[in-house]
């Protein structure tokens, strides 16, 4: 939680999403749900939790004469998984821990959405939205990142489902 930026550097150099989507279905079915919600507001604010997280994310980076925000990438990466899980993205393995979001009950899943809506504020799902939707909706209309790193939250998103 300290280190967001290192943490997503070696995610995407070892396994990726797999991997980090495996972290995720295997913390959720051990009632770690706790641990990931606090991983999650920390990825969010970048390790600063008394910054916003429109501020951390805005973070501009510059090269070729580009702006770009890899905050807003590497967050939305960490998010896209937790989303996917719950959605139930990345089950292409027969391992046991590639199946374990077929084992948590609707009800569990609720428990581990609403945890997540009161940390980040941003409410429940609306029936028949996907978490994936839920999420993303969530925290562009609460204004939690601007509609310009939106795009680079949403492309970290999208690699990781």
């Amino acid at each position: 939680m300290a280190d967001p930026e290192g943490v997503s550097i070696e995610i995407e150099r070892s396994r990726g999403a797999p991997a980090l989507c495996q972290y995720m279905r295997v913390m959720f079915a051990s009632d770690r749900t706790a641990a990931v919600v606090d991983q999650l507001d920390a990825v969010l604010h970048w390790g600063n939790p008394d910054e916003s997280i429109r501020e951390m994310l805005s973070a501009p980076a510059y090269d070729d004469g580009s702006t770009w925000f890899p905050r807003a990438k590497r967050a939305g990466y960490f998010s896209g998984c937790v989303a996917g899980v719950l959605d139930g993205k990345r089950r292409s393995s027969t391992s046991l821990a590639s199946r374990l979001p077929l084992l948590l009950s609707s009800r569990y899943q609720t428990i581990i959405v609403l945890q997540i809506a009161e940390r980040l504020k941003i409410g429940r799902p609306s029936k028949g939205d996907s978490y994936r939707k839920w999420m993303l909706n969530g925290l562009s209309k609460k204004d939690l990142v601007s509609p310009d790193v939106m795009d680079w939250f949403e492309l970290g998103f999208d690699r990781a489902n």
